[in-house]
């Protein structure tokens, strides 16, 4: 017995000894892999703009995962030649084939332009190409930068178009409001549905305005202390914008209603008409939330360069369907005339 828990010691001893040495053997490697990485980065791009802090943080927190790949991911076993996996300064790149190899462009600067690629030649002696001039390895990190001058120019000009319609909207919208509660003979469940759906307008326009002055603005540092913040105008603009589509389906239910069954009843609830136009929308909201939550959470989730950004649609596309099923023209035959327009 004393031999057996000698020997159980000893593998236990044997072991927990492996595992310390591989660790400070990675410590090593990781290290070296730094020093290496460093003197990429400085090549890529000499005019490049200085990262600020929260740049740095992402520059960081990529490349200790692109480490732990190096060393975990399994090595290649194809034949024939291939460029070996790096950590360039800024992005990682695995084992690949000679010829080009591309990536999107990061977003750690305020002048790189995320929608464009980056470019990595492998050689088919399956070394990575190195810069004539200085003759170390280099990525061709410049069209991050090619048109961004043109797109800013651009997306300012269509924000200031949409500031000054979304303006001009939440003006006319409140005064129709205003006419709508003054005039106590306006009031009816016909108007009511008209002061939500103008009121859904009024909302989506605010929440718009602010969402695209942040994007417009894309401000890094305040990005950074208000992430949450900022990932919960996200979620509200998609929930105002699928709402207003909603709003206008309850406007058709219920000249559909009126016109096909208004013989029969008498003022209809409009319960139910609120949680269609204001309950329903949180239902692809929500899901929206929790998707991009898993599968894209990029900073503010202000990236478009995801399918998930269509979420909204699906709620949106049946809220259309319903509209043209329920629209009065479908109800215009013989017999569903009425003798007299409905009151109010």
């Amino acid at each position: 017995m004393a031999i057996l828990g000698g020997n159980e010691s000893l593998t236990a001893h044997l072991k927990k000894r492996n595992m310390w040495r591989t660790v400070a053997l990675s410590l090593i490697v990781g290290l070296l892999l730094i020093e290496v990485s460093q003197a990429e980065q400085e090549e890529n791009f000499s005019n490049i703009s200085t990262p600020l802090g929260m740049s740095q943080h992402q520059i960081l927190a990529a490349q200790f995962e692109c480490y732990l790949r190096i060393i975990h991911d399994p090595p290649r076993t194809e034949e024939g030649p291939y460029c070996n996996r790096t950590w360039d300064g800024w992005l990682c790149w695995a084992d690949s084939f000679p010829g080009d190899v591309m990536q999107m462009c990061p977003n750690y600067f305020y002048d790189f332009d995320p929608s464009e690629k980056v470019i990595k030649v492998c050689n088919p002696d399956g070394q990575w190409f190195h810069h004539p001039e200085s003759n170390r390895v280099w990525t061709n990190y410049t069209r991050c930068q090619a048109n961004t001058k043109d797109k800013i120019k651009l997306a300012i000009g269509l924000y200031y178009l949409a500031m000054v319609g979304h303006g001009l909207s939440i003006v006319s919208l409140i005064v129709c409001l205003v006419i709508f509660s003054y005039f106590k003979s306006l009031s009816c469940q016909r108007i009511s549905l008209h002061k939500n759906m103008f009121l859904s307008f009024i909302i989506n326009s605010i929440v718009t305005i602010m969402w695209l002055s942040l994007s417009v603005a894309n401000n890094q540092a305040i990005n950074a202390s208000n992430e949450v913040s900022c990932k919960v105008l996200a979620v509200l603009t998609q929930y105002t914008l699928t709402s207003n589509i909603f709003w206008m389906l309850c406007e058709g239910i219920y000249l559909h209603t009126l016109i096909i069954v208004a013989v029969f009843v008498g003022e209809q609830q409009l319960f139910w008409y609120y949680v269609l136009g204001w309950g329903f929308p949180f239902v692809p909201a929500i899901t929206y939330a929790v998707a991009r939550g898993i599968f894209f959470n990029d900073k503010c989730w202000m990236s478009s360069h995801t399918h998930l950004v269509y979420i909204h649609l699906c709620g949106s596309c049946l809220s259309v369907i319903g509209e043209l099923l329920f629209s009065p023209e479908h109800c215009t035959g013989p017999d569903h005339q009425v003798e007299r327009d409905p009151p109010c």
